[in-house]
């Protein structure tokens, strides 16, 4: 899968989760810069990134991505 195959369906789960069709997703995207981040948004938002990729992330991992970009870089891997 391409990475921009990746980031299109991260945002596309954003849009989703935070029900926003003005979401704007990058790679330089860091959580604390959407303003309705919550824990909740950020559980679902892991359920369904697991779910559309077929991988499960560790807690280590996830609070590792400084943005989606790091995000995208595990997903590739782990594909």
């Amino acid at each position: 899968m391409e990475r921009n195959d990746i980031l299109i369906k991260i945002q596309q789960i954003f849009v989703t989760i935070f029900d926003n069709n003005n979401i704007l997703v990058t790679e330089d995207t860091s959580f604390d810069e959407i303003e309705e981040w919550s824990s909740l948004s950020h559980t679902l938002l892991i359920v369904d990134i697991e779910e559309v990729f077929g991988l499960e992330l560790t807690q280590k991992e996830i609070l590792a991505y400084p943005n989606i970009g790091a995000m995208i870089d595990n997903i590739i891997v782990r594909l």
